[in-house]
């Protein structure tokens, strides 16, 4: 099962950050410490205006013994038709992951960059491409960034 938490919203967000847990892991605790108002998806929130911050949550069990999970391009088509559905790409993104979560991410922007994936309509692809040229355009920008910041 794919889920995906809305942490929060500004009136006009400028950025998509989604939090991609790895196995073993959950759309809450991954990313908190065991003590109170320590999840810091919301942290972020707080001290930076203009993002809409998700949590994406699916099941990525290590072993059949702690429960279920599905192969990663099948959660990547899953969490992209999660992720589009609730709009997100139609704008910049930036993923933050743990572990298997970067694996899925991969894929996910795999299928977006060259339409592998087998529910989108010809609409949908150009929503899948534009998904995966804004975090491309993301990443680079943060790279060149980081090498200025450096040089």
């Amino acid at each position: 099962m794919t889920e995906l938490v809305n942490v929060g919203t500004d009136e006009d967000p400028v950025l998509d950050v989604v939090f991609v847990h790895g196995l073993d892991g959950d759309p809450y605790k991954s990313w908190s410490a065991k003590r109170k108002d320590s999840f810091w998806p919301e942290w972020l929130g707080r001290d930076i205006e203009g993002l809409s911050i998700w949590s994406l949550g699916y099941d990525a069990a290590s072993s059949r013994w702690l429960g279920d999970s599905m192969p990663i391009q099948d959660r990547a088509i899953n969490s992209l038709a999660e992720l589009q559905g609730h709009g997100i790409g139609q704008r910049p993104l930036c993923f933050v992951t743990h572990s298997m979560g970067d694996l899925v991410v991969e894929e996910m922007l795999l299928h977006a960059a060259d339409g592998r994936a087998d529910y989108t309509t010809p609409e949908d692809g150009d929503r899948d491409l534009d998904l995966y040229q804004h975090s491309a355009r993301l990443i680079a920008h943060e790279v060149e960034n980081r090498l200025s910041a450096t040089g």
